[in-house]
């Protein structure tokens, strides 16, 4: 192990913590479900940049009294980010 740790240049304890979290699941994947869903209610909203999915997440917490913490405009940003690049917005 200590071998492959320094191939990888990581510590051994960054190793370990990798493996803990490894099973854990995403902590926004309420917040993405919930942005997914208000992308495929209209065929316009897949052009939603941040500041408008930031608003339309405040909105439907609003109208629909979610119980769900809305991080900041750059997180919802990156969590966008990231579901392009992995799921792929639906068409």
């Amino acid at each position: 192990l200590a071998f492959y740790c320094r191939l990888l240049k990581v510590s051994r304890q960054g190793f370990y913590d990798y493996r803990k979290r490894q099973g854990r699941p995403w902590k926004h994947e309420a917040l993405a479900n919930i942005m997914l869903d208000i992308v495929r209610q209209d065929p316009e909203n897949d052009n939603y940049g941040g500041r408008r999915m930031y608003e339309a997440l405040s909105l439907r917490k609003e109208e629909q009294h979610l119980a769900i913490d809305i991080p900041s405009e750059r997180t919802v940003y990156r969590i966008m980010e990231r579901l392009s690049s992995n799921w792929q917005w639906p068409d």
